[in-house]
């Protein structure tokens, strides 16, 4: 399998790939109006805003989207600056995840990193984004109906 992608943006990503959407805290894409009345659209909003526990709920959401996502193996594309380029992880199941790529979720998830990755199970890639929505890039769209369910028992929503 082909782990090598160019570095793109998402416009070309969607021309790409077969299906794409976005995964949102929110159910569906906020003006500025309402962005701006938002207590919190990033997790040092909420810091600011003293709305951390509020914030951890919809991070915890994100970290089981994730955990339920992540198989047996993930390739990390080469945003991190934490970890080298193109590292493949091996992980058992969520729980029992190496301490760094637990980090590295939730780093990702608060947008101190924005990471990009890819699950070979699902023929997804995973692009980080901003104000609590992630890009999911689909090569196969057999997968896409699987993903939509663990996004929706995450609490999460979809954006087109």
């Amino acid at each position: 399998m082909d782990f090598s992608f160019p570095e793109i943006c998402c416009d070309n990503l969607r021309a790409r790939y077969k299906d794409n959407f976005s995964v949102s805290a929110f159910d569906h894409w906020l003006t500025e109006g309402e962005c701006g009345s938002q207590p919190f659209m990033f997790y040092q909003d909420a810091v600011d805003n003293d709305r951390v526990a509020d914030y951890q709920i919809i991070e915890d959401r994100f970290l089981y989207l994730f955990g339920n996502l992540i198989g047996n193996d993930f390739v990390l594309f080469n945003r991190s600056r934490s970890l080298e380029p193109k590292s493949v992880f091996k992980n058992k199941k969520f729980l029992g995840f190496k301490p760094q790529v637990v980090k590295l979720i939730t780093r990702m998830v608060r947008e101190h990193y924005i990471d990009d990755f890819y699950l070979p199970q699902y023929r997804l890639r995973i692009k980080g984004g901003y104000d609590l929505t992630h890009h999911f890039y689909f090569e196969d769209e057999v997968f896409v109906e699987p993903v939509v369910k663990i996004v929706r028992d995450a609490g999460l929503h979809i954006l087109r």
